[in-house]
Formats: C-alpha cells, structure tokens, sequence
C-alpha cells in the first residue's frame, strides 16, 4: 500500500518522507515534499493533501482522519542546474 501511494506522490523513493500510522481503523499520513521555486505553497499543498487522502481511502477502505504535509525544500532551477534551498515549512490539515 505505501509503496503505491509513494507512486502516485511522485516520491522516487521512501526514505522518511513518508509516514502511515492507523489506529482504530483510523489512518493518519504524515509526508514531506519538494516543491519547485513559484509554485503557490499553500495550493500546491492542499492539492497534494487531497490526492493523498483519496489515493489512501480508495486503495485501503481507511478513513483518513489528516494528512501533514512538510515542505522540505524548494527546488530551484539556475542556468539548466536544478538547486535545493533547505528552508522547512509546514502546512497541516485536517480532513
């Protein structure tokens, strides 16, 4: 199940960038993501939240009670080179 929603995050690998706990049939996601220099932050995470939150109810059946999302950097394109800027931001909701 992890590794299918890490897919359709776009998420090239698991590492820590992803967390699932279930409690009492109740699933709670926990994730970190790179977004690309001016992308709107709080869309883009808003977007990735709803995504989330219906990839993992539609393949699991769990209800998802939220889903953080953690800006772990902003990717930065310079003459053809794509830079890293390691600022954290996050952004919560619950759904």
């Amino acid at each position: 199940m992890t590794r299918e929603v890490i897919g359709k995050s776009g998420i090239k690998t698991l590492g820590k960038a992803v967390r699932i706990s279930v409690e009492n049939g109740i699933c709670r996601v926990a994730m970190a993501v790179n977004i690309q220099f001016g992308c709107n932050v709080p869309d883009t995470c808003a977007k990735v939240q709803d995504r989330v939150k219906t990839a993992v109810e539609t393949m699991t059946g769990l209800e998802v009670s939220e889903v953080d999302i953690r800006v772990a950097s902003v990717v930065m394109e310079n003459a053809g080179k794509k830079t890293t800027s390691r600022k954290d931001a996050k952004k919560t909701a619950d759904k």
